[in-house]
C-alpha cells in the first residue's frame, strides 16, 4: 500500500496509527478526499492546525503548520494569531530544531483557506516503506504540539474575540448607516468633512449652498490651502450613477482642483465606478466612498461612536512559576 496506489488507505493508517499513540491527543482528521495527497490534524474547521502534503507526484512529504481561516470570517483575528507566533519566531525554530522557518502569510483566500505556512520540513518518499513514511509524519506530528500545544487556546481565544468583536462592528454599522439617513443634508454634509479631518487629511470647511459650486465642503491640506481635497456628500437611498460623478468631476475643474472624495450613504453603480477610475487615470483624482466603507471609517476613527467598554486578554506567565537559581 502506498499513497500513489491507494490515498485513501495510506491515509486511514495513518491515522489508525496516531490514535495508537497515547501523548498525541489526536484531533479529528480532514482530507482531500479519495485520491487526494493532502491530510490536515485540526480541532475546528479554523485555529492552527498541522498538514501533510504529498505533492502531485507523491515524491516528497511536507508537512507544514498553518493558520486555516474560516472564508467567511474578517481577517483581522488572522493577522493578530499570525503576529502573535511571529512574536516568538526565533524560540519556535528553536525549539523545532530548524536554521530557519519559512515565515510570511498568505492573506490571499485559496481553495484550502490557508492564510499563513509555516514549513516544517520535507521527507523524501522515493523507495521508503510506507511505514517509514508514517513514522516521520507521527514524530512530526509530535513535535508540533509539543513546540505549539501551549498556542492552542490563546490563539483560539484571539479568533473567538476577533468573531465577536466582528459581529459587534457589524451591528454598530448599520446602525449608523441607519441613523446617517435621517440626518439632514446639511448635517450629513458637515459629517463627511469632520471625517476627513479625523483622518487627518486637513482643516474642514462646510461649503454646503446652493451656490456650492457642486461641492460640499473642502479639507485644506497645508496651512495655506495650496493643497485642497473637495467634498461631495450625498445621503441617498439609492445608487449613485455615472452622470453625478462626472458632474463632480466638472466641479473640480471649477475649482481649479485635483483631488476629490464622493461620499455617499447608498452604493455606486458599475459604471459610476468605471467612471470615477477612467478620470482618475488622468490629471485628476477621484475616490469613491459608499454607504458600507463611510460606517467603516466613521468606527476606526471614532467619528459618531463612542467606546463603551475595553476588554484585556490575559495569558499565563510562564517565568513566574520558574525556579529561581
Amino acid at each position: 500500500m502506498s499513497l500513489s496506489e491507494s490515498p485513501a488507505d495510506f491515509w486511514q493508517e495513518l491515522e489508525e496509527k496516531l490514535k495508537r499513540q497515547p501523548d498525541l491527543c489526536l484531533r479529528p482528521g480532514r482530507g482531500g478526499g479519495p485520491g487526494e495527497s493532502w491530510w490536515d490534524i485540526c480541532d475546528t474547521e479554523d485555529g492552527l492546525l498541522y498538514s501533510f502534503d504529498c505533492g502531485d507526484d507523491g515524491d516528497n512529504a511536507i508537512s507544514f503548520i498553518v493558520i486555516a481561516r474560516d472564508t467567511t470570517q474578517d481577517l483581522s483575528g488572522y493577522r493578530a494569531a499570525f503576529d502573535r507566533l511571529e512574536r516568538d519566531k526565533r524560540a519556535i525554530e528553536t525549539q523545532l530544531d530548524q536554521g530557519a522557518l519559512e515565515w510570511g502569510p498568505d492573506w490571499a483566500d485559496n481553495a484550502r483557506g490557508y492564510i499563513a505556512l509555516y514549513y516544517d520540513g520535507k521527507f523524501s518518499m522515493g523507495s521508503d516503506s510506507p511505514d517509514e513514511v508514517h513514522d516521520w509524519m507521527i514524530n512530526s506530528y509530535r513535535r508540533f504540539l509539543e513546540v505549539f500545544g501551549s498556542y492552542r487556546e490563546e490563539l483560539k481565544a484571539i479568533l473567538d474575540m476577533s468573531r465577536s468583536s466582528t459581529t459587534l462592528q457589524e451591528k454598530l454599522a448599520r446602525e449608523l448607516l441607519s441613523g446617517l439617513r435621517q440626518v439632514s443634508p446639511a448635517n450629513f454634509e458637515r459629517l463627511c468633512v469632520r471625517l476627513l479631518e479625523a483622518m487627518r487629511y486637513g482643516k474642514g470647511i462646510h461649503l454646503g449652498q446652493t451656490s456650492d459650486g457642486g461641492v460640499d465642503g473642502m479639507v485644506r491640506q497645508d496651512a495655506l490651502g495650496l493643497e485642497k481635497v473637495y467634498i461631495q456628500a450625498k445621503r441617498w437611498a439609492n445608487p449613485v450613477g455615472a452622470e453625478e460623478v462626472r458632474g463632480f468631476a466638472g466641479s473640480l475643474d471649477t475649482k481649479g482642483s485635483s483631488k476629490g472624495v464622493f461620499i455617499t450613504t447608498s452604493t455606486f453603480t458599475k459604471s459610476a465606478k468605471s467612471t470615477a477610475d477612467s478620470i482618475s487615470q488622468g490629471s485628476k483624482q477621484i475616490t469613491l466612498v459608499d454607504g458600507a466603507e463611510l460606517a467603516g471609517l466613521m468606527i476606526s476613527y471614532g467619528v459618531g461612536v463612542v467606546t463603551q467598554e475595553t476588554y484585556e486578554v490575559k495569558k499565563l506567565d510562564k517565568d513566574y512559576f520558574t525556579e529561581q537559581q
